[in-house]
This record gives C-alpha cells, sequence and structure tokens, in this order.
C-alpha cells in the first residue's frame, strides 16, 4: 500500500476542522482544515463521469486536530476489500491525521469503471482561490507556477508553465 507523508499540512494548527457539502459534487463530502483566518485545506473528489468516492466513515473526533499542531499527517491508498463485491474498480483513501490531543483518521472509498480516477483531491485554499495541490504527498502546483516540492531532501523547484 503506496503511504505518502502530507508535509505540507506537519505542524500545521487547525483553528476548525468540518465537514461540509462538496461545492464539487452535489451531494458529496467535503473535509475543511481551517488555520491563519481564510486559509484552508479542502479535501474532495473533483466528479468527472462514471465514478463514485465519498467521504466513508470518520474514526475520531475532528476536535483532537483543532488547537495542537499536527505531528503526523498521512495519505494510504488501498485496493484490497471491496465494499461491492462486483465493483469493476475501486480505492480505499486513508488520511491518518495526529496531534498530542489524539489520532484521526479519515476513510474515503471510491468505484469507477476503471478508466475514471477515484483519488481524493486536496488543495490549498485562501479567499477560496485555489494556491496549490498536494498529490502524493508533493505540492503541485501554486499560482501561474507549477511547485514540486519533495518530501525526501532537497529544496522545492519551479517549473514556469505557459497556460
Amino acid at each position: 500500500m503506496p503511504t505518502y507523508t502530507l508535509q505540507p499540512i506537519i505542524g500545521r494548527v487547525f483553528t476548525k476542522v468540518e465537514v461540509v457539502e462538496s461545492r464539487h459534487v452535489k451531494g458529496g463530502d467535503e473535509v475543511r482544515l481551517h488555520h491563519n483566518g481564510n486559509s484552508y485545506f479542502a479535501m474532495y473528489h473533483d466528479q468527472d463521469c462514471c465514478e463514485d468516492v465519498d467521504l466513508y466513515d470518520v474514526v475520531g473526533d475532528l476536535e483532537d486536530l483543532v488547537g495542537s499542531p499536527i505531528l503526523m499527517a498521512e495519505e494510504v491508498i488501498d485496493q484490497t476489500h471491496p465494499l461491492n463485491p462486483a465493483a469493476r474498480h475501486f480505492t480505499w483513501t486513508f488520511y491518518r491525521f495526529a496531534t498530542i490531543k489524539g489520532h484521526v483518521l479519515l476513510r474515503w472509498y471510491g468505484e469507477s469503471n476503471g478508466y475514471y480516477s477515484e483519488r481524493v483531491t486536496i488543495g490549498a485554499y485562501t479567499n477560496e482561490e485555489l494556491l496549490y495541490l498536494i498529490e502524493d504527498g508533493n505540492m503541485i502546483m501554486q499560482g501561474d507556477n507549477i511547485l514540486i516540492e519533495t518530501t525526501r531532501s532537497g529544496p522545492p523547484y519551479i517549473v514556469t508553465s505557459t497556460y
């Protein structure tokens, strides 16, 4: 099972953590991790066509993530144990967070025909404007540039985009 450290989240102190209706999928869930006034991380699935991805459940108390630095933030992807044995393709995505107050596990589950993504998107927002995405533990977009910041040692580097 691939496991990724969500380095941009480590050390953050959240002021509020909430599950709201997604602005990306009608009836879908979005988890918001608020910090620094109007800034937050949003976890959601950006619906395309023929897939269904939802927040399956939350294990632990979301309030344990508020008011203390995040000590652990990991994404684990698992493609075993489908909820529906007839599913053509499925993905479990687990997000493990820890503070000194406790641990929280967010379990997302997605099914598709195998062509469409079942991934959960994590975006960093300020004033509702997307600043960058986190994928496989790396920051991959910032403003008009693509920022690649590895979770390994070494400085990030920027590739200027043309779009």
